[in-house]
């Protein structure tokens, strides 16, 4: 991987939680990775052609 523009962080409020989200994006296909203060553990989302699909840490869909 090359270059800073395929890995990046934001820090964001979602429903009151404090979230850190790492993103990496490698071929068209961006993973994103969270952690926050409210207890709900990591948080991944799958771009796949331009839609975004969440899953909880338990590998069910949001």
């Amino acid at each position: 991987m090359s270059g800073t523009d395929n890995l990046w962080y934001e820090l964001w409020l979602y429903k009151g939680d404090l979230v850190l989200s790492f993103h990496l994006a490698v071929g068209g296909y961006a993973a994103l990775w969270t952690t926050g203060t409210g207890g709900r553990g990591a948080t991944a989302w799958m771009q796949n052609g331009g839609d975004f699909v969440s899953y909880d840490r338990d590998g069910g869909p949001l």
